[in-house]
């Protein structure tokens, strides 16, 4: 065999050799681009695994913007009550409101307009509309409720929500006027500057179908106040009739 003869079979040899090289890291490669795709695939345990985590992570934060977002509407109306409070003192500058002395004192002798939020638009002391006149739970509860009345009743009707604030008793609804003011007059006697001029009652979470619509000591409730001093209080509510 001639060296030519040599050389060629030699080159062939190593051609045979590199192919089979190449064919076999081709497959090592498949091999390994398979095992890496079947090793980042999830089993169904830890598919489980992860959701459960991300649901109690998802509740947390439910709870907790829940809970930021209460707050942040209590201090809403805290901040509403301090407003109106400044307007109540220039009424009752303007008008010689009298300090309670422990005697039975009506709405004016005290210096307060009735009724209350009324006479303090009416007079100019709080401009109608102002967003101090509103808890924005309160409002949008009223507003819902006569938008329900109005399709109801099938036509619109010419209604304000002057304040989505009240009278911070439950009494009951025959002739409110005159009950309100009896009610007044019997509190300046117990509370004196203490006493209660005007409540929010929507900072509560839904009752119970079976509690009553008045709150007891099974069925009580949370009220924001405002007391004649400027005080404001956020008492526990046991008794409806009882004076705050």
């Amino acid at each position: 065999m001639s060296s030519r003869d040599v050389g060629e079979s030699m080159e062939g040899r190593g051609g045979e050799i590199n192919e089979r090289r190449e064919t076999k890291m081709k497959g090592c490669q498949l091999s390994f681009k398979r095992q890496i795709a079947f090793r980042s695939g999830l089993t169904l345990v830890e598919l489980l695994l992860v959701s459960g985590i991300i649901t109690l992570l998802a509740g947390i934060c439910w709870i907790a913007y829940t809970s930021v977002k209460e707050k942040a509407l209590l201090i809403i109306c805290r901040n509403n009550f301090h407003q109106i409070y400044l307007a109540v003192q220039k009424y009752r500058d303007d008008y010689d409101g009298i300090d309670p002395n422990g005697r039975p004192l009506s709405w004016s002798e005290v210096g307060l307009p009735y009724p209350f939020m009324t006479g303090l638009i009416r007079d100019g002391y709080i401009k109608a509309g102002s967003p101090i006149l509103h808890c924005p739970i309160g409002e949008r509860v009223l507003k819902a409720k006569l938008e329900e009345i109005e399709r109801h009743m099938g036509r619109r009707l010419d209604l304000i929500i002057i304040s989505s604030y009240g009278y911070p008793a439950n009494l009951p609804p025959h002739n409110p006027s005159k009950q309100i003011a009896e009610h007044f007059s019997q509190c300046v006697v117990q509370k004196r500057s203490q006493v209660a001029i005007l409540g929010d009652h929507w900072h509560n979470p839904p009752r119970p179908p079976e509690a009553p619509p008045i709150p007891t000591p099974l069925f009580p409730q949370w009220e924001l106040v405002l007391r004649l001093d400027g005080q404001v209080d956020w008492v526990l509510v046991t008794d409806g009739k009882a004076c705050r």
